[in-house]
C-alpha cells in the first residue's frame, strides 16, 4: 500500500538539528531532509542543489547576503541577525514587495506566481512572515520545510505551477519517506472539501502533459503557507524579537528563548497521550520498522485510536512541531476559505487504484471541531495570531461529522447533499501524500 508522499517538514529534523547544532562545532551540518534521488524530468538543472537560485528582488538591502545565509550548510556558515534579521525586525508591519525582498528562485515563473499568491492571501498571512529571515523557492525542494537553522522556510514548486511549461522546470523525484508506512494494513488519507462535499482543488500531475488552475495554485500554496509558517512562529513568537541579540544566529535564538517554542507550552498544557499513535507516527513519519503488533492493527483500530485523543490530523504524531502546523493549518483554512478537512483510515483491497477499492475504517469531516482538538487548536491559534479575533470563529466551529464506516473512499459526506459518484474516480495521489 505505498504511498507517494509529496511534500513536508520533517520535524523530526528539526528537533535533531536543535539537538545536533549546539556548542562550538562549526563543521557540524545544517540538518535538510534527506534526498530520495533525483529524477530529471526534461530539465538538466535538477540536480538535487539549490545553488541555482537568485534573488528575486535585485539592488535590495540583503540581496548580496540572501543566497549565502539560506543555503548555509554548517554551524560556522550560519549568518547572525544582523547579517540577516528577521524579516520582522525591520519590517513590523511586512508589505508584498517587502517579503518578495527575502525571496530566493531558480526560475523567473516561481517568483511570479508566489507573489501573485501571496498578494491575494488575507492580509494575516503576511504577519506570520515576521519571523523568517528568507524564502527559497527551487525546482529541486522536496518536501518543503522550515529550518531553524537558517530561519528561512524551502518551498516546493509543486504547490506554484499552473501550465504544462512550468511544471516541466520541477524535478519529479518522491519523497524521501515515501513507502514507510508499506507494511501496515491501513491508509491514512485526507482531503479538503467544501462545504458541499466536493474536492477543495486538483492537484494535478508532474509527469503528464495537463495544467490546471491558478485557483488550484493559490488553494495549494496557501495551506503549505499556513503549515510552515507555522513553524516560523513556533520557533520565535512574535514577542521574542525586542529581547533577542542581534549577533546571534536563528539556531541561537532558538535555543536561548526562555519560554520555549509556543510548542513546548502546549505540550505542558494539553500534551497528546496514545502510546499506540506515538508508536505509528516513528514508523510512518520516521521510518522506523513496524512491529507485528503494529502490523495487526485494523483501520478501524487506528481510528478509534485517533479518536480518543486530542490530534487535529495523525501527521501530529511526527512530532510536537508538526502537532502544532496541523492545528494551526487546518484551523486557518476553515477560517480563511471556509473548507472542511476530511480525513480517514481506509482498507485497501490489494489492488486499489479507484475509489471504490478503498473501505472506510473510520473517517470524519471537520475533526477540529471536536471538544478537545478545538481547544488545543484556540491555544495555538490565539499564540500565532494574537491579534486576530477568533472567538466567535470557535463558538460558531461546528462539531465533526462521521463518515460510514464500510463505505468506500468515493462517497461524499454525510449528510452533504450530494449523490455517490456514479463511475468510481482514480484516487488522486495526494489523498496519500503528508500533510507537508
Amino acid at each position: 500500500m505505498k504511498k507517494t508522499i509529496f511534500h513536508a517538514l520533517l520535524a523530526m529534523s528539526l528537533a535533531l538539528l536543535l539537538a545536533n547544532c549546539g556548542g562550538d562545532d562549526g563543521d557540524k551540518k545544517v540538518s535538510r531532509p534527506p534526498s530520495s534521488g533525483s529524477s530529471s524530468a526534461t530539465d538538466p538543472d535538477n540536480d538535487d542543489s539549490y545553488n541555482d537560485v537568485y534573488p528575486a528582488a535585485n539592488d535590495t538591502p540583503y540581496a548580496a547576503v540572501l543566497k549565502r545565509c539560506a543555503l548555509a550548510e554548517t554551524i560556522a556558515e550560519l549568518c547572525d541577525l544582523n547579517r540577516l534579521p528577521l524579516l520582522g525586525m525591520d519590517k513590523p508591519a511586512p508589505t508584498v514587495d517587502d517579503i518578495m525582498q527575502r525571496v530566493l528562485t531558480s526560475d523567473p515563473w516561481m517568483a511570479t506566481r508566489f507573489k501573485q499568491i501571496i498578494s491575494d492571501a488575507p492580509s494575516e498571512f503576511r504577519t506570520l512572515f515576521k519571523g523568517l529571515t528568507a524564502v527559497v523557492l527551487d525546482d529541486d525542494v522536496r518536501p518543503a520545510y522550515y529550518s531553524s537553522g537558517t530561519g528561512a522556510i524551502y518551498i516546493d514548486p509543486a504547490y506554484l505551477w499552473v501550465t504544462n511549461e512550468e511544471k516541466k522546470t520541477i524535478n519529479v523525484k518522491q519523497d524521501y519517506r515515501s513507502g514507510f508506512d508499506d507494511e501496515l494494513q491501513f491508509v491514512s488519507t485526507y482531503r479538503y472539501v467544501t462545504a458541499s462535499g466536493a474536492r477543495a482543488a486538483n492537484w494535478g500531475s508532474l509527469t503528464d502533459d495537463s495544467n490546471r488552475t491558478y485557483a488550484d495554485a493559490r488553494f495549494y500554496l496557501s495551506r503549505l503557507l499556513l503549515h510552515e509558517l507555522a513553524h516560523v512562529n513556533d520557533f520565535i513568537p512574535y514577542d521574542s524579537y525586542d529581547s533577542i541579540n542581534r549577533n546571534n544566529t536563528v539556531l541561537q535564538a532558538v535555543s536561548n528563548m526562555e519560554e520555549g517554542t509556543i510548542s513546548d507550552q502546549l505540550v505542558s498544557w494539553r500534551p497528546l497521550h496514545s502510546t499506540i499513535w506515538d508508536g505509528l507516527g516513528k514508523v510512518m513519519f520516521q521510518g522506523e520498522t513496524a512491529t507485528g503488533a503494529q502490523k495487526a492493527l485494523t483501520a478501524e483500530d487506528v481510528g478509534l485510536e485517533f479518536e480518543s485523543d486530542s490530534a487535529a490530523d495523525d501527521y501530529a504524531y511526527s512530532s510536537q512541531y508538526e502537532d502544532l502546523a496541523m492545528l494551526f493549518e487546518i484551523a486557518m483554512m476553515k477560517k480563511f476559505f471556509n473548507l472542511n478537512y476530511e480525513q480517514a483510515f481506509l482498507t485497501p483491497t490489494g489492488t486499489e487504484t479507484y475509489c471504490n477499492e478503498y473501505f472506510i475504517g473510520w473517517g470524519a469531516v471537520g475533526w477540529i471541531g471536536d471538544t478537545d482538538v478545538k481547544e488545543r487548536a484556540q491555544f495555538v491559534t490565539s499564540a500565532l495570531l494574537p491579534q486576530l479575533e477568533m472567538d466567535m470563529f470557535y463558538q460558531d466551529l461546528p462539531g465533526p461529522q462521521y463518515l460510514t464506516q464500510g463505505q468506500d473512499w468515493c462517497a461524499p459526506p454525510n449528510g452533504s447533499g450530494q449523490q455517490k459518484i456514479h463511475a468510481p474516480e482514480i484516487v488522486p495521489p495526494s489523498d496519500f501524500y503528508l500533510p507537508h
